[in-house]
């Protein structure tokens, strides 16, 4: 069963201070109201290609861990996320 996005799951993630949200449109439905909602609100629907064994939650701790280690800011966060992600999406290929 497709998971629903609608405006007030947007609403519900905009009130807890939430600005991202990854959606896997093989597994998603988002309807037009959420997706104007979002627009509106400033939350990023971001999609993803491939469905993640790792949360949108455990992947930012896993960045700030990293981040932790090369505090010196030799890696600007972004390309930290990229590079996490590119790992998790290649160990959802080789499943």
């Amino acid at each position: 069963m497709k998971k629903l996005i609608s405006e007030n799951t947007i609403e519900e993630l905009y009130n807890s201070g939430k600005m991202r949200l990854e959606v896997d449109m093989a597994d998603t439905i988002v309807t037009p109201q959420a997706q104007n909602s979002a627009q509106k609100l400033g939350v990023e629907l971001v999609e993803i290609k491939t469905k993640s064994k790792v949360s949108y939650a455990d992947k930012q701790k896993i960045i700030n861990e990293v981040q932790k280690h090369f505090s010196g800011g030799r890696f600007s966060k972004s390309k930290i996320e990229n590079a996490i992600h590119n790992v998790l999406a290649g160990l959802n290929d080789l499943s």
